[in-house]
């Protein structure tokens, strides 16, 4: 199943935020804003699913 990733604000980078969803699901899924910490830059990230991209498993870091 697809990782729910964002861009990290501070180092442009994508990162995981522990979620999977496919598009089907993340579209209607009632998400708010979320939170999580960056595993590329340590700080805390606020996030809905406006900000999500979707990466197939295995792809990339």
């Amino acid at each position: 199943m697809p990782q729910v990733m964002i861009q990290c604000p501070t180092t442009g980078k994508d990162v995981y935020t522990g979620l999977n969803f496919d598009w089907s699901t993340l579209d209607w899924e009632p998400l708010g804003e979320l939170s999580f910490t960056c595993s590329k830059c340590g700080a805390e990230h606020f996030w809905t699913k406006d900000d999500a991209i979707l990466r197939a498993d295995g792809a990339g870091d």
